[in-house]
């Protein structure tokens, strides 16, 4: 078998198959795909499922009939779920900085506002009359 050489950049590949996937990730420009999870849009199918696998959990191989498992399905859907959770929490935590910060900064510090005592000139205590 013949190896086929991609037109675009000349790299070899040992069969047709590998050639057309390769052309299709690298050198053809689409719209892209967008993760249902979480939404992040890829460049193709192949980048998608990439990104399921790494980001979400999902198993690396399809059943039979070309879809995930249930129960894989439902790990990835638990774990956008915890993701989504963690980053509110990070939020609400980040907001609750942020106020405290507001309420430090409107403290009336009192010490500096009380009157200084008056002394005797001479620095000697003022003697009560007897």
């Amino acid at each position: 078998m013949q190896p086929r050489v991609c037109p675009y950049c000349f790299k070899t590949f040992s069969n047709s198959f590998n050639l057309k996937q390769h052309t299709i990730n690298v050198h053809i420009q689409s719209q892209g795909v967008a993760c249902e999870i979480c939404e992040k849009v890829v460049k193709n199918k192949w980048y998608l499922r990439k990104h399921l696998v790494t980001a979400h959990g999902a198993p690396l191989k399809r059943s039979k009939d070309g879809s995930a498992t249930a129960a894989a399905a439902a790990a990835a859907a638990a774990a956008a779920q915890q993701q989504q959770q963690q980053q509110q929490k990070d939020k609400g935590e980040e907001d609750k900085e942020v106020e405290e910060e507001e309420e430090e900064e409107e403290e009336i510090v009192v010490d500096d506002l009380e009157p200084a005592v008056p002394s005797n000139k001479k620095g000697k205590k003022a003697s009560s009359a007897k």
